[in-house]
């Protein structure tokens, strides 16, 4: 299902759910007089059903503008009201980790329960907000691909050079270069059966955004997984891939948002794999083989630290 601001009528199919009330009340001291009308509304009429307005009917109902209809939901910590009002219909906070508290008095086990079962959230709202179309157009572009080349910066990068390697794992010829001078030179030297596939999850990051720019330049098919649909580097991509997790607030906010990310990687890596398990599958056990060659003998018990012996 894909997510999209609309201006036209919401409908609202559910209460006003207590996390939110929670979330309101919790931000409601620094709240302007404008705001704190929109807050006692939206508690004391969202438990009716069947509640239909956009922005400006509410603002108009409730006798303030749009535009601090805007401010009230960014003082929550969304991006507008059409993410606040996705988000809250679903009971679902934004970002994905904000009422998961973890604190010292939390004993071990308590405290993996927690980060369970927020990846566990995390991965369900994946599930239901991606855009398949998206995910299915991307595995497409992959298959016809000679050449697959993943760049990022900072997590992003990381998860990069994780999407490499799975995707090497297929038979895929697919590469991360962690310097960005000499990744941005390389997409200069990708031709239009290559693809590049930037992860930046705010959708600014320069070395991603100026990689995707030269790669459209020279006619390369390009994809990014990001945070939000609308940012830079969706400007520069071919088909755009969003977690819709693109606040970042807290420590743990981190988690779920590079789960997110990590969900769309294998969701390409594995829908690419069935759609050619008879090339995959040939090439299973000489990449089996190859990772080996790194691995010690599984019967040492001991190594001396010296020159390889041959």
């Amino acid at each position: 299902m894909k997510i999209k601001a609309s201006p036209n009528i919401i409908e609202n199919n559910g209460e006003c759910s207590e996390e939110y009330i929670a979330r309101i009340q919790q931000k409601y001291s620094v709240m302007s007089a404008s705001e704190k009308r929109i807050a006692d509304f939206l508690i004391q009429n969202g438990h009716q059903n069947n509640i239909k307005y956009n922005i400006n009917d509410l603002a108009e109902k409730i006798g303030t503008s749009a535009a601090t209809v805007v401010r009230f939901c960014k003082t929550l910590g969304f991006a507008g009201f059409s993410e606040f009002y996705y988000y809250m219909q679903r009971g679902i906070p934004s970002p994905i980790g904000s009422d998961t508290k973890i604190n010292a008095n939390d004993s071990m086990h308590t405290m993996i329960q927690k980060i369970s079962h927020l990846l566990i959230k995390t991965t369900n709202f994946v599930a239901e907000s991606i855009d398949e179309k998206s995910l299915v157009k991307a595995i497409n572009i992959i298959e016809k691909s000679e050449t697959v080349l993943f760049c990022g910066s900072g997590t992003g990068g990381g998860l990069a050079q994780i999407a490499a390697c799975i995707f090497q794992h297929t038979g895929i010829k697919s590469l991360y270069i962690p310097d960005e001078l000499l990744q941005m030179r390389f997409a200069h030297t990708l031709k239009p059966c290559d693809v590049v596939i930037g992860i930046t999850n705010c959708g600014y990051i320069k070395n991603v955004v100026d990689t995707l720019k030269i790669s459209k330049r020279q006619n390369v098919p390009t994809i990014c997984i990001t945070g939000t649909e609308k940012s830079l580097v969706s400007k520069y991509a071919d088909i755009v891939i969003s977690t819709y997790m693109s606040v970042y607030q807290d420590t743990i906010d981190q988690t779920p948002i590079i789960m997110a990310l990590m969900t769309i990687i294998n969701a390409l890596q594995i829908g690419y794999s069935i759609r050619n398990a008879d090339k995959v599958e040939p090439l299973r056990k000489d990449l089996l083989a190859i990772g080996d060659l790194k691995r010690y003998k599984t019967n040492l018990t001991s190594i001396d630290i010296g020159r390889v012996k041959t």
